[in-house]
């Protein structure tokens, strides 16, 4: 963080707003908002207004915000950066509790900001009188005390209706995925097995570029290159799989046989067992574990940037809200492509750009849950299918390209026979292509 977005963080004027203007906001739903579970925290809050009662009877009326500060004691912790900022009472100021005056809101405010802090002294910002201050601190010792003595699980956090708590648990489930993928019983030799391990990680990547906004720069700048790592390695081994199941089907319409191409067949072999060898070694190794370790630890530290970013603009942390701007932002990309696919001719690299934003939206739905009722069912289906053929296509076009590339070493020790095979095999990936063009044309111009 720049020292002028730390400025931003501390140094900062309120302007008030009218009393008509102003929106409040139930415990509730600001527990909602901010990624708690309200239900699960009660008993708790009960146990510290009783505490606050004990400790204070002279101010018994303020009990009420003992309660609310134990309700909301962490609404923090998944939005703001701990090294950076104490700005939980910054949330109270601009999502106002509705069940509290506005006396009362600068002492939740306080008393949320001095939980956050686990030593050293607080120094309230908003109320400076000797008594307000000492007001507060009763109520940091009753919330502490009430945590204490309840059970953990009443205070656990979830990931309700806010995205940063989302993008946590994500994370979590993601990096979970793949360490029972890359087990040390794992078989890297079945090809589906390294497709799952690739899709894991593509949808982490994916997912987390599109909240690139959201995500913390030292986040993105400590696992980006090395996501892409892990995509780009399995990603050649994937592609030489593919390569030879989409081989194996064309020579199989041919009605040729892997035997009839010796020369060519080899290379694929000999390039796909040296793939497996640096896959195998590096998904084996302490420097792999010890990034996935790594990775899995950055979920329980926040990985979101604060509401307010170095440009001052408000980021969106409320899940309708977010899913509504982003799917929106994924289906703008992919109505971008209209105007590049009614020329004379279409480049298959445009079509295949097209396939990888499809396939954007597709993890940007599963990351919403965004496929309940029939009309979104539908559309998350057309998502895939459009994918599905796009990809499909591409693969045909990497076979035919790879052929070319071979060629002039296969000349060296291959006979014509095999060539002219190779030849009509090259001009069947072609057809194939052709097809699945004319199946996409069809239904992209019905969309």
């Amino acid at each position: 963080m720049q020292k002028r977005d730390r400025m931003l963080l501390y140094r900062r004027d309120y302007l008030k707003n009218r009393k008509s203007d102003v929106r409040f906001t139930s415990i509730k739903k600001v527990c909602s908002l901010f990624g708690g579970d309200a239900a699960h925290r009660e008993s708790a809050a009960r146990l510290a207004e009783e505490l606050f009662r004990q400790n204070c009877p002279s101010f018994d009326e303020l009990s009420k915000v003992a309660k609310a500060a134990c309700m909301l004691e962490d609404i923090g912790t998944f939005v703001f950066d701990r090294k950076y900022g104490i700005l939980e009472g910054d949330i109270i100021l601009t999502h106002p509790v509705a069940e509290l005056t506005g006396r009362e809101q600068l002492y939740l405010a306080e008393a949320l900001s001095a939980l956050r802090l686990e030593q050293g002294k607080y120094s309230c910002r908003f109320l400076k009188n000797e008594k307000d201050r000492a007001v507060v601190m009763c109520i940091v010792k009753a919330v502490r005390d009430a945590k204490q003595q309840a059970d953990s699980h009443l205070l656990n956090r979830t990931a309700a209706d806010n995205v940063p708590c989302r993008i946590q648990k994500f994370i979590r489930n993601i990096m979970q995925e793949i360490k029972e993928l890359t087990g040390p019983k794992t078989d890297y030799g079945d090809p589906e097995v390294i497709h799952d391990i690739r899709v894991a990680f593509r949808k982490l990547y994916s997912v987390t570029d599109v909240f690139a906004e959201m995500i913390r720069p030292e986040w993105t700048q400590r696992f980006d290159t090395l996501l892409k790592r892990e995509i780009t390695l399995l990603g050649k081994l994937r592609d030489l799989d593919v390569r030879q199941e989409k081989l194996a089907f064309l020579m199989k319409n041919n009605e040729k046989v892997p035997a009839e191409i010796p020369v060519f067949w080899e290379m694929l072999d000999r390039a796909r067992a040296k793939a497996l060898k640096r896959v195998e070694r590096h998904c084996r190794s302490e420097e792999f574990q010890d990034f996935l370790d790594m990775l899995q630890k950055s979920a329980d530290e926040p990985v979101c940037v604060p509401i307010l970013v170095k440009t001052g603009q408000a980021r969106l942390f409320r899940m309708k809200d977010v899913r509504q701007r982003y799917l929106c932002k994924c289906r703008e990309d992919i109505c971008a492509y209209r105007e590049w696919l009614s020329g004379v001719y279409v480049p298959e690299p445009i079509l295949h750009r097209l396939r990888l934003s499809f396939k954007k939206l597709r993890y940007v739905q599963e990351f919403f849950g965004d496929v309940s009722g029939r009309e979104k069912k539908k559309k998350a289906d057309e998502c895939r299918w459009f994918q599905e053929t796009l990809g499909e296509l591409h693969d045909y076009a990497v076979l035919r390209n790879d052929i070319a590339v071979r060629m002039q070493e296969v000349r060296k020790t291959a006979d014509k026979g095999e060539l002219r095979i190779l030849m009509q095999l090259r001009y069947s990936a072609g057809k194939e292509m052709e097809q699945l063009h004319r199946i996409f044309m069809k239904r992209w111009n019905q969309r």
